[in-house]
């Protein structure tokens, strides 16, 4: 097998008929770049920026059509060569540390931080993952020793078999956290109806996270790391928040932004005091810990947020503000925006989103009332709405 050293690999066939009809397309548009302003009809108008994009266009579908011819890897016997446009980095297998990736394309140097990365659009072969196979995968490597960690818990009790069905039972309830995750997330942005039941969901997920973490820190870790064999807790944890807060910023109208915030601040550190309690491996992690004191901010406005609106029982007070204007604000989400006069305490102008219902019933209107309430947690909120008939 030495004998037939070096093998060689190249870009892949499709990946190389893409990427060279992407290069000559660009050449051909710098090309009629070129000669468009022969042949435009007003000879006066300056060919400068044709002249400067035609040269854009075709440095880029030269470089396209020559990195594709240029780029390749080569085995050799006790060494691999990547060879790139501007670059070409060889390594020894005595330089080796390990590899990574799946498909492995990351090559640890030993003693050194820049790994030596693969091209992803190199076809390989047997030969190639037969090179590889006695390099070792430290992928592989931290899953065993994440496992075997999780085995020598001294506080879980059973035998082998039994610990190992109750980790793949935390990673099965895991996953389906995922996707609850997900599903109310894309629920609370795209229907959010009913209304309640989104929101007590989303504010649900991260607590039953904590929970899991709380009753069986062994199986269940926030602060998993990569390629660790326990339950992950990540994304019943984070996405929520984000779902939260952007129902907060749509849907509520606050005057009180400063207690909103301060709110926000307690909530978040209480949210971690509660991690630091009640999970004990998190006493360790005071990095992590700092992290997810900046990460749970969005859960916690948004909690904080709409708790201090669908849990208000207060009397509002009514204000009537005149309509100056009006318009439509278009981009990822549709805004519908009165311009509003001056009402109670706000003492300026200020444009408010009022939805698309109450706005398709009459942008023109000369006024509406405005409802101000105390708000359950302090924080003074409002709503607009037509004023009733006295």
């Amino acid at each position: 097998m030495a004998d037939e050293f070096p093998y060689e690999y190249r870009v892949g066939r499709t990946m190389r008929i893409l990427m060279l009809a992407i290069g000559y397309l660009f050449a051909a548009g710098g090309f009629a770049c070129f000669v468009a302003p022969f042949f435009g009809r007003n000879s006066g108008e300056s060919p400068m920026g044709m002249l400067i994009a035609g040269a854009v266009f075709s440095l880029l579908g030269a470089y396209a059509i020559a990195s594709v011819r240029r780029t390749r890897v080569i085995l050799h016997a006790d060494s691999i060569e990547v060879r790139k446009m501007f670059s070409t980095k060889r390594l020894t297998r005595a330089e080796i540390a390990g590899r990574r990736g799946n498909p492995t394309r990351i090559l640890l140097r030993a003693g050194k931080f820049l790994p030596l990365i693969l091209p992803d659009e190199i076809k390989t072969d047997e030969k190639f993952e037969a090179w590889m196979a006695d390099i070792a995968d430290i992928n592989l490597q931290e899953a065993q020793a994440s496992l075997d960690a999780f085995l020598k818990e001294d506080d879980l009790a059973g035998s082998t078999e039994e610990r190992l069905q109750g980790l793949n039972s935390a990673r099965q309830v895991s996953k389906y956290l995922v996707w609850i995750s997900l599903a109310a997330f894309l629920w609370a942005l795209i229907y959010p109806h009913p209304y309640q039941v989104v929101i007590l969901v989303l504010v649900a997920l991260p607590c039953v996270a904590l929970i899991l973490a709380a009753v069986d820190g062994s199986a269940y870790r926030l602060d998993r790391k990569q390629h660790d064999v326990t339950a992950d807790l990540t994304a019943p944890l984070m996405l929520p928040g984000f779902a939260l807060v952007l129902r907060a910023l749509l849907d509520v109208h606050v005057l009180d932004l400063t207690r909103v915030a301060s709110l926000t601040a307690a909530a978040a550190l209480g949210f971690i005091v509660a991690m630091v309690v009640f999970v004990s491996y998190m006493r360790r992690r005071t990095g992590a810990l700092l992290l997810y004191l900046v990460l749970m901010l969005p859960y916690c406005a948004g909690v904080v947020v709409l708790a201090n609106q669908q849990l208000d029982t207060s009397r509002p007070q009514r204000y009537a503000a005149q309509v100056l204007g009006s318009h439509i604000s278009t981009g990822k989400h549709t805004s519908y925006y009165l311009e509003l006069g001056p009402w109670g305490p706000r003492t300026a102008a200020e444009s408010v989103d009022v939805g698309k219902d109450f706005y398709a019933l009459g942008a023109q209107r000369e006024t509406v009332c405005v409802w101000l309430f105390r708000g359950a947690l302090g924080a003074r909120w409002f709503t607009v709405a037509d004023c009733p008939a006295d």
